[in-house]
């Protein structure tokens, strides 16, 4: 949870937040993956990990919160035992949830892997080398200087940061942050920054958390630039421009 008021606002002004509150799958996620995370980190097993399969019915990144909430309610034990059993019994069930979405894949188009082709008219890199590229837009459907992906690349490289500090925190959510971004880099660059980070809520609020330390001068400079960027993504939406 967020500490200060700080933490809300980071949260709340997101880029992309618009997403939260629209028919996107981001609104539902947060809710599911806010509850596997926060029942995982009380010990609540069977609640966090129906809501884990949930979240992986929901999005592709609920597999990085099985991840997070396996680890969560691992290290809670003292005892490596206890620790393995907790961990296995989350695993399991994730992997469980995940057989029974290739099962409803299979059944709905006869192919398991349908949500995998459903991204085929996306771009994608060949190589780790194109991964890395695509950083300083350097892959062939870049075409020169684009100050939107600019932005993007400035978000991801705050993200980076905040889920170092995350990780100093909680190894787990941690992780998850760093999985989380680490995943669009085989799209070739970080065009979707803005959207898949718009359901972080743990780095959202150790930003938020650390910018209220911070002077007033800078606090209500950055107030002002997510202001803006939140109304600009949102405007693109409305437009029918791609704004993630």
């Amino acid at each position: 949870m967020a500490r200060t008021p700080w933490g809300w606002f980071v949260f709340l002004y997101g880029p992309a937040s618009f997403a939260l509150h629209s028919h996107h799958t981001e609104g539902l996620f947060l809710l599911l993956s806010f509850g596997a995370l926060a029942c995982a980190s009380r010990g609540q097993l069977l609640p966090s990990a129906v809501l884990v399969s949930l979240c992986i019915f929901t999005r592709n990144q609920g597999c990085f919160v099985a991840i997070a909430a396996a680890l969560l309610a691992a290290m809670r034990e003292p005892s490596w035992r206890e620790r393995f059993v907790r961990f296995i019994f989350m695993g399991g069930f994730a992997l469980l949830a995940f057989a029974g979405l290739l099962v409803f894949e299979w059944s709905r188009s006869g192919d398991p892997f349908m949500f995998l082709k459903a991204q085929r008219e996306w771009n994608h890199v060949d190589s780790l080398w194109g991964a890395i590229r695509g950083l300083w837009f350097g892959n062939p459907w870049h075409r020169g200087f684009n100050g939107w992906l600019v932005l993007r690349n400035v978000f991801g490289a705050v993200w980076l940061v905040f889920a170092g500090v995350s990780w100093r925190r909680d190894r787990a959510l941690g992780l998850y942050a760093l999985l989380s971004l680490l995943v669009m880099l085989p799209q070739g660059d970080l065009g979707n920054a803005f959207r898949f980070g718009a359901v972080l809520f743990p780095v959202r609020f150790v930003a938020g958390d650390w910018l209220a330390t911070r002077p007033g001068a800078l606090r209500w400079s950055v107030a002002l630039v997510l202001v803006w960027l939140n109304h600009k993504v949102t405007h693109a939406d409305a437009i029918a421009k791609w704004p993630y």
